[in-house]
């Protein structure tokens, strides 16, 4: 190689690598990031957000692994009632109520969202494959926890309900028999 071509090939290497981080530090950074969130996750588990956004305004939220667990990122215009994962993957029914969402393969997941109306809007992060690993959530927008009422896997709320309400019932019943016999 003379001295051209190994200045060339050189300067080709560097371009290259100048291109690569400049693309990496523009993702990176892009995000000025007002809430941060750090969660270990079990593979098909969520964790929820919730944010009250107005119509107009714009969130960008990163989620990147820690490990390589492919963590999905979800943004649902009504509240969920469930999860919709499971060890067969999404349910159909995730995707009625969804604004926006990310399913990308990789080590980093990145949502822009710009709010077409004024309301509460729920964000849903999943670990779809990958064992186990913790994820690192960065939003443009402060976030809440936000937990799904009765989420117990196999217990229906009406079955739970009912046991409660017999529960205090038959409590109540002893509790007035223990006032008679001590009345007599």
């Amino acid at each position: 190689m003379n001295k051209k071509q190994l200045k060339t090939a050189f300067l080709s290497f560097l371009l290259i690598l100048i291109g690569f981080y400049s693309y990496t530090l523009i993702h990176a950074y892009a995000l000025e990031p007002v809430y941060f969130n750090a969660f270990p996750l079990q593979q098909y588990d969520s964790r929820f957000y919730v944010v009250s956004l107005q119509e107009g305004a714009e969130i960008e939220i990163n989620v990147t692994n820690t490990y390589n667990g492919d963590f999905d990122v979800f943004i649902h215009n009504d509240r969920p009632e469930q999860t919709y994962v499971s060890k067969f993957g999404y349910d159909d029914q995730i995707y009625e109520n969804v604004t926006t969402f990310d399913t990308s393969s990789g080590d980093f997941t990145q949502l822009n969202y710009v709010a077409e109306e004024s309301q509460l809007y729920y964000i849903q992060v999943v670990l779809i494959s990958g064992e186990t690993d913790t994820y690192h959530l960065n939003s443009s927008v402060s976030l809440e926890l936000y937990f799904i009422p009765f989420l117990i896997p196999g217990y229906s709320v009406p079955i739970v309900a009912s046991i409660t309400l017999l529960t205090f019932i038959f409590i109540a019943i002893h509790i007035n028999k223990r006032i008679k016999i001590k009345a007599h």
